[in-house]
């Protein structure tokens, strides 16, 4: 069925709808999923038996927050939080942060935060299209560490980032490099990460975690000499062989 057999009485503003929405209307029939144009042309049926006219229009994400937001949940169950006693430790050697740039409501660590997704409670979307001016904590997704320390030096941030113990990783020199202070190593534990209800992560059993203070600042990093990048490594594994569970 093409785009001139849908029913007559059902009339298109097509002045109001984006671009893409415009070529999807008229690829009805050809869209990716078979079984929701079956729906589409199934309620468009419905309509027409209801004598119902429909006007096709585009909202801005922003004036439709709520469905905007449905749109782009995923399970809650990857939301994986940083158990709240190794946060605290955390936060008596670094201090408290003003602001967690990688979180939701379900796992915040600040009254101030970064969502990925538009979320009514956060200060905004997207870490990475706001300035890193305030001292924060990052706990990014593990395909985002590179993107985050390149981000601490081209704002010349300061914050706590956490990251995966895995030296091995092409981004851990760099981590290494950014430090102004010793780093905390939290080892493997069920408990360590968990789901909103209470599971632990998928790799629980060999995942370790590396908190440390970070500056983008060449000033800041006069208080601390860190380790030379290519001996960050081998430290790392020397340390993770030695350090006691903290809870």
């Amino acid at each position: 069925m093409a785009y001139n057999h849908l029913p007559n009485h059902i009339k298109i503003l097509e002045s109001y709808l984006e671009s893409t929405i415009r070529r999807q209307w008229h690829a009805l029939v050809g869209v990716k999923y078979r079984n929701l144009s079956n729906i589409t042309f199934q309620f468009l049926n419905w309509c027409e038996q209801k004598r119902i006219t429909l006007f096709a229009s585009y909202i801005a994400s922003k004036e439709n927050n709520e469905a905007d937001k449905a749109s782009r949940q995923t399970s809650v169950e990857t939301e994986y939080e940083l158990n709240k006693q190794a946060y605290q430790k955390i936060i008596e050697v670094f201090g408290e942060p003003d602001i967690d740039l990688f979180a939701t409501y379900l796992n915040a660590k600040c009254n101030k935060y970064v969502s990925w997704f538009p979320d009514s409670t956060s200060t905004a979307v997207d870490a990475f299209t706001i300035s890193w001016h305030e001292y924060f904590y990052a706990f990014p997704p593990f395909s985002m560490i590179s993107s985050a320390l390149n981000k601490i030096i081209q704002n010349e941030a300061t914050g706590i980032l956490v990251v995966p113990a895995w030296p091995s990783q092409p981004w851990y020199p760099l981590f290494g490099s950014l430090l102004i202070q010793k780093p905390l190593i939290f080892k493997s534990n069920k408990n360590l990460l968990l789901s909103p209800s209470r599971y632990p992560h998928p790799l629980h059993r060999k995942l370790s975690l590396v908190a440390g203070k970070l500056s983008g600042s060449i000033p800041s990093k006069k208080h601390f000499r860190p380790r030379h990048p290519n001996n960050v490594c081998i430290h790392l594994r020397r340390d993770l062989e030695t350090v006691q569970r903290l809870f």
